[in-house]
């Protein structure tokens, strides 16, 4: 099981490997306790018990940001509280299921106003091998850098040509998006690995 970030698609293949067991998601913070629940179909479940869940300003992909109220924190219950993260949620006549996208400070904008968000940047990785860890800067003028760390076996050219075609559609690249092997990605101050940095604007 696998919680506290998000887990990208590199990442879940390689604890996977390491130990020979399939890898759950487990959704939620400190402050809301668990929310959802990865499935055996990779649908994400909520957990009634705990909190009531809303989505709120919903995008044209109907990507939205999550607002929780605790059901379970005496002490601290949160009415509302806008966690900060993106999700899709799809209503279905038997049950409701949600989809992860990231943190909503860490989703891109385009040229052409569509957010990317880190679920569908990290989709582009999903059957490419050879990358253990990657993040994503904007920079300014409407360049790219890709940096990622190679698994066991390195990308092949080829793949990594595919990779960046992959990025750049999907964000709309107007300017050159460069792809880069590094030794080393740190993580941030609180422990977690981010894969998105957008360009900060005024």
């Amino acid at each position: 099981m696998a919680s506290y970030e998000f887990v990208s698609v590199v990442h879940r293949r390689i604890m996977e490997r390491a130990f020979g067991v399939p890898v759950f998601n487990l959704y939620g913070s400190t402050e809301t306790g668990h929310l959802l629940m990865e499935a055996d179909s990779g649908e994400m479940h909520p957990s009634y018990g705990t909190a009531l869940l809303e989505v709120v300003d919903a995008d044209a992909e109907g990507i939205s940001d999550l607002v929780v109220t605790t059901l379970t924190n005496d002490y601290m219950p949160l009415i509302r509280y806008r966690i900060g993260d993106l999700v899709e949620r799809r209503e279905r006549p038997y049950r409701t299921s949600y989809r992860v996208h990231g943190r909503t400070k860490d989703a891109f904008n385009t040229a052409s106003g569509r957010r990317v968000t880190t679920w569908q940047i990290d989709q582009c990785l999903a059957d490419l091998p050879g990358i253990a860890h990657y993040q994503l800067g904007e920079r300014a003028g409407g360049e790219w850098l890709l940096r990622y760390v190679s698994d066991r076996t390195a990308p092949s050219e080829v793949e990594i040509e595919e990779l960046r075609r992959r990025v750049a559609d999907l964000v709309g690249a107007t300017g050159k998006l460069v792809v880069h092997q590094a030794d080393l990605l740190s993580p941030e101050s609180s422990g977690k690995f981010r894969l998105g940095y957008p360009l900060k604007r005024d």
